[in-house]
């Protein structure tokens, strides 16, 4: 906004200087607009643009031909025909994050909820080299039925 103010020399008519806008300001109008503030994560653009619903699609249909299968080779221990019949306390996905070294990203602002559920907390910014100085990997295991598995941590005295 700041930048908007001072290519159009927007001129405040109470003090003939430029237009100033507040934080208070700001963060009124993202609130009345249903905007928030987020921290954007680095992703190269070469991985970036390889996330498509197709390939997404895809993958999907590979999980449910090999529910199918497991159903065919033994229906006895794999008593679901399809992936659509496997209970939600039974699918698991192992999300793997590794710690961004490359600060200094821009915030970001989006939408704070989407129809009607809020947002993702981790937006991505496509980042021009993809490096980082270091790496930490964590990951956090969610089930289809919203329960999220404890963290491992390490013990302090090892």
């Amino acid at each position: 906004m700041r930048q908007i103010i001072a290519k159009n020399k927007t001129i405040d008519p109470s003090t003939g200087d430029l237009f100033v806008i507040s934080s208070t300001f700001v963060k009124g109008w993202m609130r009345k607009h249903g905007l928030k503030g987020y921290k954007t994560s680095g992703i190269h653009n070469s991985r970036a643009t390889k996330a498509t619903t197709e390939l997404r699609d895809h993958y999907f249909d590979m999980v449910d031909d090999y529910v199918k299968q497991l159903h065919l080779e033994d229906p006895e221990k794999w008593p679901w025909k399809t992936f659509d019949e496997l209970p939600d306390t039974h699918k698991y996905n192992m999300d793997e994050e590794g710690a961004n070294t490359a600060k200094g990203r821009a915030p970001a602002v989006a939408a704070a909820k989407v129809l009607g559920r809020e947002y993702q907390p981790r937006l991505w910014e496509v980042s021009t080299d993809g490096t980082m100085s270091f790496h930490v990997t964590d990951a956090m295991t969610t089930r289809a039925d919203g329960k999220v598995g404890a963290r491992p941590h390490l013990p302090v005295d090892m």
